[in-house]
């Protein structure tokens, strides 16, 4: 196993660094950019049953380097991003702006941060702490944070240091931890339904945090416009773009039924996979993947790094295809600053996704059962005895 993860940290280190050359040009990009999942996806193979120190170590080591290797070598400074729905402001993106220099360094120790937070949620779910290079090797998040300084991983450490405060018994801590991931992106409340079930009334902490983070922004700018309301035009593979044209085919042409349709259909399903969470949080990152996933697939407007909390919980679900989604966000990045997608890029870019969440979900059942049981047969298998003297 060491063996197999030690090539595939060369191979990874070697296409980071071209990586950091080639980071503007698109073929170039997008040659190495499958280079790197296809290292990530043979290193989850390798280590995803695995667990021990060692290990860890490895995974934490390799992690931090693959990140120093375009925090260094990336020049400029952080990516100007497009003001669009649910992306256009945010606490934690003001106070970072605030000193442009200090944002990749800052944004990638936050990353690391949330990396190291993961093996001890990991073990608290009784899940091999392998699965922790789901997050430190995924060239989604390494990107965004280094070479990109986007301040995503900020919100998504305090979220994992909420899930994990719970399993331990703090509600009181972790509903301030909880607050505090409030002050992110505007699409992390898509996660406020199953704050509350884990929570109880201690939400209300949350919620005083979140307001305080959110209370000189508001005061400053009208909600809409900090919410990017309404979208100026559709970016990324969401669902949206696809019921529009359904629905001026066959039912209405009334431009809002599709976005309303869309939010009852999200608010439906937080209703009800929010009874399946107990105040233990064993189900928290499960079902927050979710709703955050569905949430981005039913907006108007999905930029790439929005799939930064995705990357951060996909170790704790046992879908492949919230990995895929992270694999093809970038595709995004053909058409930003354009004025529209057309209908048939914007389904292409997640139509991976689709196709393997369903596949997984319709089919893999036994599958799943098996990935549950995987951990507690790993720690359960009797060691060998000695037939001396019996």
């Amino acid at each position: 196993m060491f063996l197999r993860l030690f090539l595939f940290t060369i191979a990874s280190e070697g296409l980071y660094l071209l990586l950091a050359e080639k980071h503007q040009e698109t073929i170039p990009f997008f040659l190495l950019w499958s280079g790197l999942f296809a290292a990530y996806a043979l290193a989850i193979r390798a280590v995803h049953t695995k667990s021990g120190r060692a290990l860890l170590f490895v995974i934490l080591i390799t992690s931090a380097l693959f990140r120093g290797s375009l925090l260094v070598r990336v020049k400029g400074g952080p990516a100007e991003a497009p003001e669009a729905f649910l992306h256009a402001a945010s606490p934690a993106g003001n106070v970072l702006a605030l000193r442009p220099d200090l944002q990749k360094p800052v944004a990638t120790a936050f990353d690391l941060a949330a990396l190291a937070l993961v093996p001890p949620l990991l073990r608290a779910l009784s899940l091999p702490t392998g699965l922790a290079l789901v997050y430190g090797w995924n060239p989604l998040l390494i990107k965004e944070a280094a070479a990109s300084g986007r301040f995503e991983a900020i919100p998504l450490f305090f979220l994992l240091l909420a899930f994990l405060l719970l399993r331990t018994k703090r509600p009181e801590v972790a509903a301030i931890a909880y607050g505090a991931s409030l002050a992110g992106p505007p699409f992390f409340w898509a996660t406020l339904p199953l704050a509350a079930r884990a929570l109880g009334w201690h939400l209300i902490l949350s919620l005083f945090v979140g307001a305080a983070a959110w209370a000189p922004l508001a005061v400053a700018k009208p909600p809409a416009e900090l919410l990017g309301w309404p979208p100026e035009h559709h970016v990324g593979g969401s669902l949206l773009p696809a019921i529009e044209a359904l629905a001026k085919l066959f039912v209405t042409r009334d431009p809002l039924a599709p976005s309303l349709f869309c939010a009852g259909l999200f608010v439906l399903l937080a209703l009800a996979r929010t009874w399946k969470v107990g105040r233990d949080g064993a189900t928290l990152p499960r079902e927050a993947i979710l709703l955050l996933g569905c949430l981005l697939f039913l907006s108007p407007e999905v930029l790439p790094w929005a799939f930064v909390p995705i990357a951060g919980l996909a170790a704790f679900s046992e879908n492949p295809g919230w990995i895929v989604a992270t694999a093809t966000a970038p595709l995004a990045y053909l058409t930003l600053g354009e004025k529209g997608w057309s209908f048939w890029l914007a389904f292409a870019q997640h139509f991976p996704v689709y196709a393997s969440l369903i596949f997984v979900g319709l089919g893999g059942k036994q599958g799943k059962a098996q990935a549950t049981r995987l951990p507690q047969r790993n720690r359960s298998r009797p060691r060998p005895t000695s037939r001396r003297g019996g």
